[in-house]
């Protein structure tokens, strides 16, 4: 199991990041879904101290419903990647990643409760089909 401090995951995150990465980013057509973002969910105890982190992959379909960890995703993820370099409209990228905030927002919600308080939702990566019709 990898986790956010493991020496592999932190250098994909490494070179992501990098000016000379180039922006290429992987065509999510084949994965079944109009977006894909990958999200770290987290909460903390009573006493401040993280106590729960997920990792989520958040699918957005072509009427904005939002699915986790979808199966064909994970399918997806073991193919080999198409680049890309259309980046499709603003307005449906701004609306797809929107849609999936307020979800992530409230999968925290729904986990938490007296002792699990909502800590964080941090973004890690969002792809967007060149052929998009997400509406907020």
């Amino acid at each position: 199991m990898m986790d956010f401090d493991d020496m592999l995951f932190q250098l994909l995150i490494d070179k992501a990041t990098r000016h000379d990465f180039a922006g290429l980013h992987a065509l999510v057509i084949e994965a079944g879904a109009q977006a894909l973002v990958t999200a770290r969910l987290r909460w903390s105890n009573d006493q401040g101290r993280k106590a729960r982190e997920e990792f989520v992959v958040s699918s957005v379909d072509a009427d904005g419903g939002v699915r986790r960890n979808a199966p064909e995703v994970s399918e997806w993820l073991l193919t080999p990647a198409l680049d890309g370099t259309k980046e499709g409209s603003r307005a449906d990228r701004r609306a797809a990643l929107l849609t999936v905030m307020k979800n992530l927002d409230t999968q925290l919600s729904e986990a938490s409760n007296r002792y699990l308080h909502p800590l964080q939702r941090h973004i890690l990566s969002a792809a967007l089909s060149t052929n998009t019709g997400v509406s907020e």
